[in-house]
């Protein structure tokens, strides 16, 4: 949401991240003083500050996801820890970010194109194998898990990769 309307998000907030999030807020995070950071607009007395969106990550070099390493929930009013309980079956994984595709009836090439058209980031199989792996050493995953994904299907020499190291690796039906 505030990738797309930026304005109206800073409204309710102080600050508002438009495109991805995690270079930007690491930047914020060395130097919560300024102002100017790439992917980041800032609530101002004199109105919104307005950067340009932020560089993107190659998404094998981020971490996966740390569900459940020191985590907390707020919940009734109460921090808890994140447990298996707080999951369910919400235990989602994605291989890419973005679709190639301008769709106008969808939010993904719009959220492309203000996230300087960017164009479909991907994850290794080998990347988002070890993701589901790991997740499931940690936590009763649901069966089937969910691989939320607008790209799939579309590189058939990632799928046919994927479907060879899946069965034998995960096994687990999604």
């Amino acid at each position: 949401y505030p990738t797309l309307f930026p304005r109206e998000s800073l409204e309710h907030a102080h600050i508002v991240c438009i495109g991805e999030g995690e270079i930007p807020l690491s930047s914020w995070a060395r130097s919560p003083g300024s102002v100017s950071i790439p992917g980041l607009w800032f609530r101002s007395a004199n109105g919104p500050i307005e950067n340009p969106p932020g560089p993107a990550p190659d998404l094998n070099d981020l971490p996966p996801a740390l569900y459940g390493c020191n985590e907390t929930i707020l919940t009734n009013d109460t921090l808890t820890g994140l447990s298996d309980d707080h999951l369910g079956n919400a235990h989602v994984f994605y291989a890419s970010r973005y679709c190639r595709f301008d769709c106008g009836y969808c939010l993904s090439g719009r959220k492309r194109r203000k996230a300087n058209g960017r164009p479909c980031e991907r994850k290794s199989v080998r990347n988002l194998i070890d993701e589901i792996k790991a997740a499931s050493r940690q936590f009763r995953l649901p069966n089937p898990i969910c691989i939320w994904d607008d790209n799939f299907g579309e590189d058939i020499e990632w799928l046919r990769e994927f479907a060879d190291l899946y069965p034998r690796e995960v096994g687990i039906p999604f």
